[in-house]
């Protein structure tokens, strides 16, 4: 800024701003032409100035007005009012336009971007800032979230620093939220679990009705979703759902869908009755058909492969859970049958039942060759054996045991018999004849209990009737198994092995007892420590007890 000071005496000059009194510029006892420069002027230099000249003699004073163009500050205070379906109105406080005309832009932010909704507005008239202001927002989608900010602007730019904004919704019917992707068709296995689920967007939020085939049904959730779970699906949750979201600006209506697809469940249950010759009749528990009508195989499990027998078609509401007879024919006498049941439609076939039956038509019965049984056995004394038999026979069959031309008792039951026969004894031994017979025909079984091994251990050795030369031994004998045993002295004589003693026959015919013998030509005044041992052709027994005696004499000292 220029200017001229005269005055005599030369007078002092002073520019000081007039709303904080800052003195810029002072120059003292001179006069002419100066040049007022303030350096570094911003937006909140914008003042009035005062140039005052004075002397001894006085002063003279000019009042100038400086303006400093600058952007708009940030508008504040943002905050949404009168939302519709489609309109609202944005309310905030505007910021010093700095003597300038400023504009106001409404900007969308969406993922962090701003997106012009071309909505701009002049503020008109001198503005220092803190005046409210709105505007209007129309065109709106409703039932939409909504960030919105406001950048104020004028000639030299917007306005910059941060900026407050506002989140709101807009008003308007329901429907779905796309943001989320929802299934609306299923096609569960009974047993499984599903759920029905919507997201929803809408203001005021929506309330939720759920029609199931037309009955009314519960659901969970919260404003903005709403949940209908089906645990454990049975035959009554398969059909269409219909789900009605309202509030007072409309309706959204949608259809979802448990569909009953695929193949049949598998039949359970299953048994056999009315056997006879050629025929049986196969029961079961139906499964579920699925919606498709179902027809019922019977099947032959043979050599790990199966055998389609005959099949039937179900005439039962298909829903599962009901008795179900087939008639099985010609089907050959005297056989062994395992049986299975399948359901099949025309969208396939059920898994194999595990469950599968096993029966004979009419006939003699016959050993059951899953069941083998052993039909000889060599026990010892005190053993205990189990002479056992499973059968094939429809009529269920008669069990007669014999041994030694006496009846033997049994446990039997349809298809098999035992005998237990406990703490073995040498009576036991022998040949049993088994006698299977039903009204058809019979079988006879030989088992054979054989005494077989080296005979039973001595026991119970003792001495009596002690002379020079001899002494007699006292044992219990055991069975000899059906071979001629013999028992053989062992033992020292002065700590020397024993020589040359002979076998000592048995003399209890092998069934065991009490036996004696005369152990003669021992050497007098000597001591003997004797044991016994049983043998036979198939070998040799475990030792007996030890004795100990002294025979008589003279000793020498």
């Amino acid at each position: 800024m220029h200017v001229g000071i005269e005055g005599n005496p030369a007078p002092l000059t002073t520019f000081t701003s007039l709303s904080d009194h800052k003195i810029w510029f002072n120059q003292a006892d001179k006069e002419g032409n100066f040049t007022i420069n303030i350096a570094k002027m911003n937006c909140t230099n914008t003042d009035s100035y005062i140039l005052t000249c004075e002397n001894s003699i006085g002063e003279d004073s000019r009042t100038e007005d400086i303006y400093v163009a600058c952007v708009p500050d940030p508008v504040t205070n943002i905050h949404a009012n009168g939302i519709t379906t489609s309109e609202a109105r944005i309310d905030f406080t505007t910021g010093n336009a700095f003597n300038t005309e400023q504009f106001f832009y409404i900007m969308r932010i969406t993922d962090g971007q701003l997106q012009d909704l071309h909505v701009n507005v002049t503020d008109i008239g001198d503005d220092s800032g803190g005046k409210p202001f709105f505007v209007t927002i129309k065109n709106l989608n409703q039932s939409t979230s909504y960030n919105i900010t406001v950048i104020s602007g004028n000639r030299l730019g917007n306005s910059t620093g941060p900026s407050s904004f506002v989140n709101f919704e807009t008003y308007g019917k329901p429907e779905p939220d796309q943001k989320f992707v929802v299934n609306k068709t299923f096609k569960p296995r009974l047993g499984e679990s599903v759920s029905l689920i919507i997201h929803s967007r809408g203001k005021p939020p929506p309330s939720y009705t759920w029609l199931h085939n037309g009955t009314l049904i519960n659901s969970t959730g919260d404003n903005d979703t709403s949940i209908v779970d089906l645990e454990a699906i049975v035959v009554d949750n398969f059909g269409i759902y219909n789900l009605t979201m309202d509030n007072i600006y409309g309706t959204y209506a949608v259809e979802y869908e448990v569909l009953a697809d695929g193949p049949p469940e598998p039949v359970s249950n299953v048994l056999v009755s009315n056997i006879n010759f050629t025929c049986a009749h196969i029961h079961f528990t139906t499964g579920y058909n699925y919606n498709s009508t179902q027809t019922f195989i019977i099947k032959e499990y043979i050599d790990g492969h199966f055998k389609e027998l005959m099949n039937c078609k179900d005439v039962t509401a298909g829903k599962g859970g009901e008795p179900f007879t087939c008639e099985l024919c010609d089907l050959f006498e005297d056989t062994l049958y395992n049986i299975t049941v399948v359901a099949n439609n025309s969208r396939g076939e059920s898994e194999h039942n595990p469950e599968s039956v096993k029966f004979s038509t009419y006939g003699k019965p016959k050993p059951d060759p899953d069941h083998p049984s052993n039909t000889t056995f060599k026990p010892r004394l005190g053993n205990t054996v189990t002479l056992n038999i499973h059968v094939i026979s429809h009529p269920p069959p008669s069990f007669a045991w014999v041994h030694n031309n006496k009846d033997v008792s049994s446990v039997d039951t349809n298809q098999s018999s035992a005998v237990d026969l406990k703490n073995f004894e040498v009576k036991d031994f022998g040949e049993y004849l088994l006698n299977v017979s039903n009204e058809v025909g019979s079988f006879l079984r030989l088992y054979e209990i054989l005494a077989d091994g080296p005979p039973d251990s001595v026991t119970d050795l003792s001495y009596t009737d002690v002379a020079a030369d001899s002494v007699e031994l006292h044992w219990k004998a055991g069975f000899d198994y059906g071979s001629t045993q013999t028992f053989q002295v062992h033992g020292t004589v002065n700590n020397k092995a024993l020589q040359n003693v002979s076998e000592i026959q048995d003399s209890t015919g092998g069934k065991g007892g009490s036996s004696h013998f005369k152990l003669e030509h021992l050497e007098s005044s000597s001591q003997y420590i004797i044991t016994l041992t049983a043998k036979n052709a198939k070998g040799e027994a475990k030792k007996s007890n030890e004795v100990s005696f002294t025979t008589q004499g003279e000793f020498l000292s």
